[in-house]
């Protein structure tokens, strides 16, 4: 895939999750970032050849959730990776008071109940100390999103650092 077109489907992907995004180009053909100020958050189009990271000292997004998409990627993976670090940054509950529609949307038609549910349980890893968590997390696998949401609307509003 052309470094443009990876470009295109990014802002397209930001846009479909309903983000309003400034676009950043430091580097012709390298670096091309997406910056979501809202949620602390940037997506870098990179082309892995030629990306040289800034050294930490010098980065100014360094306390930013970031996600690096290159043109080698899975792009349905790097969609759900933007998600999980938007979540962290409280993007489920922006998007379920600011756009409803959009949030049943992503957890009813998209699936991501089944995966925000497998990705809380793949980060807790079994561990005793989210026992509690675990178990109510392992207890709603078996339910509907549709009956979740009726219960308990914002179930599906965090993800775990």
């Amino acid at each position: 895939m052309r470094f443009d077109d990876l470009c295109n489907h990014v802002r397209i992907m930001l846009q479909t999750l309903r983000l309003d995004a400034k676009e950043h180009y430091p580097s012709s053909k390298v670096e091309y970032q997406f910056i979501v100020d809202q949620f602390g958050f940037i997506v870098h189009v990179i082309d892995k050849r030629f990306y040289v990271p800034p050294e930490p000292t010098l980065d100014p997004y360094e306390d930013w959730r970031q996600v690096y998409i290159d043109r080698e990627d899975d792009l349905n993976a790097k969609r759900e990776e933007v998600v999980w670090e938007l979540m962290k940054s409280g993007y489920m509950v922006w998007l379920r008071y600011e756009n409803p529609r959009a949030f049943d949307n992503l957890i009813l038609n998209y699936d991501y109940s089944k995966k925000i549910i497998d990705q809380r349980l793949k980060i807790w890893d079994n561990k005793p100390k989210y026992r509690l968590l675990i178990e109510h997390n392992i207890a709603t696998q078996n339910l509907s999103a549709a009956y979740i949401m009726s219960i308990d609307p914002g179930f599906f509003d965090y993800m775990p650092e």
